[in-house]
């Protein structure tokens, strides 16, 4: 009896959660019928069939089949696996290399025409049906609704197609989420300390970093959602509260100068004055003390697109230009970057699940020069040390940046 695995998958959240399970029943009921021996099944709920990104089920399928856990693959239909050509392709070229059959329950043992046919078949489907979404999309903004699926802290109103209306447990952890960005923390930490505390995330199993971060240009994830202004609030609350607190300070320091100066010159009574200067010393004090806790001045920037993509082509530019003046035996400019780090250590960090830290050490020479040794010095040489290293604090780890000079020697 050959062994057989089951893969399900349905598209989007507002598909019924039983597509999976029915998907599920009618391949074991093939699978009893043309007696398989099921042993594992997978899914992928609500993720689209455009692209094998972000399916871990079907990661875990073909990770399974490297491993040759089953000798045949069950699917309802092939356009569970892929509704991409490219995609389906590839799919099918992987497992039957492994001597993995792929059976459709309609449609039976698959084979290349079958691929051909069903790939071209599902993209066509989901371009038209693209187009048919973008159609009604537009419709709906024109009459002032919602136009798209679902963003976390929403929900939608019943008997009101298109309406929304915020979820207030989800909307104070999105702004849990930008309170704690404002304050320094990445997207990452954010991402470990909601898994931690077990908060669910919008889609999938698990937070991570970009579903905190997301895309600048598509307006996804939760820093870079349109709808979410809380960044810009916090920011500017913060700021707010530090003006206050510095106007408030520099107020009472006046008034205490102007107090002394009056018992000074014996304008008051000091049994009155005096305890009116205590007084506002002490408001003095606790203004200081609430100024440490207020974090720093917030500049938010939101970088153009333009700069961003400038940015990584200026990156290949060089990357290209030394590779070709190496490839041309020019290697000066290699050989400049080299004389800078000595040596590149990758450390495992122990107190963060697949952590690392990065020491890039350089000698001393070679990075100021002979000209910064004058008078006679021979050489000199050492070791400055560049290194990444995480800070813990109670809610997050922080990247640390620190250059050191270890050792110095003169001769």
């Amino acid at each position: 009896m050959k062994s057989a695995a089951i893969y399900a998958r349905f598209s989007t959240d507002l598909q019924d959660e039983r597509s999976i399970e029915d998907q599920v029943a009618l391949c074991r009921k093939y699978a009893e019928r043309e007696n398989l021996n099921v042993v594992a099944v997978f899914e992928d709920r609500a993720r689209s069939g455009g692209s094998v990104l972000g399916r871990d089920g079907l990661l875990h399928l073909l990770d399974r089949a490297r491993e040759h856990g089953f000798d045949v693959l069950v699917v309802e239909a092939l356009d569970r696996l892929s509704r991409d050509m490219e995609d389906l392709a590839g799919i099918h070229k992987r497992l039957t290399f492994l001597g993995i059959e792929i059976r459709a329950v309609h449609e039976g043992l698959i084979n290349t025409v079958v691929v051909g046919l069903r790939g071209l078949v599902g993209q066509l489907y989901r371009e038209d049906n693209a187009h048919k979404v973008r159609r009604g999309q537009s419709g709906r903004v024109g009459q002032g609704l919602n136009a798209g699926g679902l963003t976390y802290g929403y929900a939608a109103v019943p008997g009101d197609p298109g309406r929304r209306k915020i979820v207030e447990t989800e909307a104070e952890i999105v702004r849990q989420i930008f309170h704690d960005y404002v304050a320094g923390s990445t997207p990452r930490d954010i991402a470990h300390w909601l898994n931690r505390e077990r908060i669910a995330p919008p889609r999938g199993r698990a937070w991570n970093a970009s579903t905190i971060n997301g895309n600048a240009q598509r307006g996804t994830g939760i820093l870079q959602n349109e709808l979410y202004e809380e960044r810009k609030r916090l920011a500017a609350e913060a700021d707010a509260n530090r003006i206050r607190l510095e106007r408030r300070l520099g107020e009472l320091t006046r008034e205490i100068d102007r107090l002394v100066d009056a018992i000074a010159k014996g304008l008051g009574d000091p049994a009155v004055l005096g305890p009116r200067s205590t007084a506002l010393h002490e408001e003095r004090k606790g203004i200081e003390a609430e100024l440490d806790k207020v974090p720093p001045p917030t500049e938010v920037v939101a970088l153009h697109p333009a700069m961003l993509a400038r940015y990584e082509q200026q990156l290949t530019r060089l990357q290209e230009a030394l590779s070709q003046g190496i490839r041309a035996g020019d290697t000066e400019s290699a050989e400049a970057m080299r004389d800078l780090v000595e040596t590149v250590t990758v450390f495992r960090d122990p107190s963060r699940k697949g952590g690392i830290e990065i020491e890039i050490s350089g000698r001393l020479t070679a990075l100021l020069g002979e000209k910064a040794y004058p008078n006679g010095v021979k050489g000199v040489w050492g070791k400055v040390v560049a290194e990444v290293r995480y800070r813990r604090s109670p809610r997050q780890q922080e990247p640390v940046f620190s250059l050191e000079i270890e050792q110095i020697n003169v001769a």
